[in-house]
């Protein structure tokens, strides 16, 4: 293992995941989508405070409740008498749709106008039913965004699950528009979902009306498209994508997760005297061969003619960015730590939603200071090692020149770390490196094994670093933490007590892909090791060796 990587071992990526990769670094680090508060002048705040007394309640009166109200109603009506199936649900029909679809649209229409909304520039030409099944709207920034398509066709929707349980509404809702719920965090939840979409859109002799589907699946502000989900693009059937324009200069529409909320958006929007909006309706997009078996390609092909239209860029950031940053503000690290470019680790790595949660639960672990960046001693701390030689090459490697000079922060940390211990995760590094600490053959691996072949100062007696470590110590020894630190990072379960007196092959394995930060550490000790051997020197050679520095700039 002495040698460098081999060139079988690593695989250069390819141009697409090439292009993820630098914009995982940092093409998009100022930019969060899901922090937004509008840019208002000094003026704009007086306007705001002088039409809260007489503008905002006039419109309540005058528009808002009354055409709630009605709308309420007519759904009340539609359903009288009305049964719905929710195994196999059916669309309205007859009167009642009549009162839904030709009736509640210009109940719909007053709402708006009531809102601020006195015109609406609207072009390209809306398609029926029969032409596209499924219409994709973007960019999913307001909640009115939904009032506004069904001004054209009141269409079915996929909506998250919680909006089903909102008091009376969510009743409505889902028995006059036929609602799709789904669960974001729950598969079973997604595949009923997208089993659902693909039987009302392939279903044209039932009579659905067309499906609408955000397929960003949550608000966002509009400095950036997000990922667009592939379930409105399943079906392989044409779709017709909607871009919403809020063209007022303090876009006082957006619901964003941070910043600007539900509440705010909506009492900014009532409170300004004429809300711009253009709707584009864009032409229908029949699919092509290969989006037809790839509905990745099909649901990006149409992103990027939505972003073309709105003359705002793609990003690859997705809705799971949004709950790994509401995940990190749980664990105490700032918001945006969270924002990692989901969508291109998971296509590289195949890495889930519950593993970069885990991910950025150790993160957590290591960033004792919260700030959201991490520094060597952070890093030799909680993986129990001393800050020698070994160690601070592994994180300087880590680090590279992407790294801001305070530390290494998440986004960067875990796409190197995944990046990197790919080329030792092979049978043949793994078997090398357990034959290295397997020097008596024995088909097992102890901790004193480990110990015995460590270089000398990550072995010194445990006595030594009970307590609190040094200042410029603060790694624990691997060997002394042996019953302790060991069990926590090798076994990734904090509740055990005591790590097996021995792995076997298997076991030697599965810790490592679990921990593949000691896959570099490792490595690292061994490169070390056998050139000790050659070469008398001793651990204290400050150089990465040429395995991992190859290793970092390629990745």
């Amino acid at each position: 293992m002495g040698g460098s990587a081999s060139s079988s071992s690593y695989q250069e990526p390819s141009e697409g995941s090439q292009s993820c990769a630098e914009h995982c670094g940092d093409a998009q680090q100022n930019v969060n989508p899901f922090f937004y508060r509008p840019r208002m002048t000094p003026l704009d705040w007086v306007k705001v405070v002088f039409n809260t007394f007489w503008l905002l309640p006039l419109r309540l009166v005058l528009f808002v409740i009354p055409s709630f109200c009605l709308g309420v109603c007519l759904c009340i009506l539609s359903i009288l008498g009305d049964s719905l199936d929710e195994k196999n649900p059916r669309p309205l029909r007859g009167w009642r749709r009549f009162l839904v679809s030709d009736i509640g649209t210009r109940v719909d229409r007053l709402l708006l106008f009531g809102c601020g909304f006195h015109w609406i520039r609207v072009r390209g030409k809306p398609a029926t039913a029969a032409e596209a099944p499924i219409i994709v709207a973007s960019p999913h920034a307001s909640v009115f965004d939904m009032f506004i398509i069904s001004l054209f066709h009141l269409p079915t929707f996929v909506a998250k699950s919680e909006a089903s349980s909102v008091p009376i509404l969510g009743y409505l809702v889902t028995h006059t528009m036929r609602a799709i719920y789904v669960s974001r965090d729950n598969p079973a939840s997604r595949r009923e979902c997208t089993d659902e979409i693909l039987r009302r859109a392939k279903d044209s002799a039932a009579g659905w009306p067309k499906i609408l589907i955000f397929p960003e699946a949550t608000t966002h502000s509009t400095e950036v498209l997000l990922e667009y989900k592939k379930g409105a693009f399943l079906p392989s059937v044409p779709v017709q994508a909607v871009a919403i324009k809020y063209q007022n200069r303090s876009n006082t529409m957006v619901w964003s997760d941070r910043g600007t909320g539900l509440i705010a958006s909506i009492y900014l929007t009532l409170c300004q005297f004429h809300n711009s909006l253009e709707v584009e309706f864009l032409p229908v997009h029949h699919t092509t061969p290969e989006e037809a078996a790839n509905p990745e390609v099909f649901a990006e092909n149409v992103r990027k003619e939505v972003s073309r239209a709105t003359g705002i860029p793609t990003s690859h950031y997705s809705v799971e960015d949004l709950l790994m940053c509401r995940k990190a503000e749980q664990l105490g690290l700032p918001f945006h730590s969270g924002l990692i470019s989901f969508p291109c680790l998971n296509r590289e790595f195949q890495l889930g939603l519950p593993q970069a949660k885990y991910w950025l639960e150790r993160f957590s672990e290591m960033d004792r200071d919260k700030d959201g960046f991490i520094t060597s001693e952070d890093f030799c701390h909680y993986l129990a090692v001393p800050t020698d030689a070994c160690s601070l090459a592994v994180f300087s490697a880590l680090r590279n020149k992407q790294a801001s000079e305070g530390g290494l922060n998440f986004r960067h940390y875990l796409y190197r770390v995944l990046r990197m211990s790919l080329p030792f995760t092979t049978d043949e590094k793994l078997l090398q490196m357990f034959q290295f600490f397997d020097s008596e053959n024995k088909g097992q691996v102890t901790l004193s094994d480990i110990s015995s072949r460590l270089p000398v100062q990550w072995t010194r007696n445990s006595d030594h670093y009970r307590g609190n470590p040094p200042p410029r110590q603060r790694g624990y020894n691997l060997c002394g933490c042996g019953r302790q630190q060991l069990p926590r990072r090798l076994n990734c379960a904090p509740q055990q007590a005591s790590l097996p007196e021995s792995m076997n092959y298997d076991e030697f394995c599965s810790a490592l892909k679990k921990n593949p930060e000691y896959l570099l550490l490792f490595n690292e000790c061994q490169v070390a090791a056998i050139s000790s051997n050659s070469h008398g020197s001793g651990f204290h050679d400050n150089t990465i060796s040429a395995e991992l520095l190859a290793v970092s700039v390629e990745s």
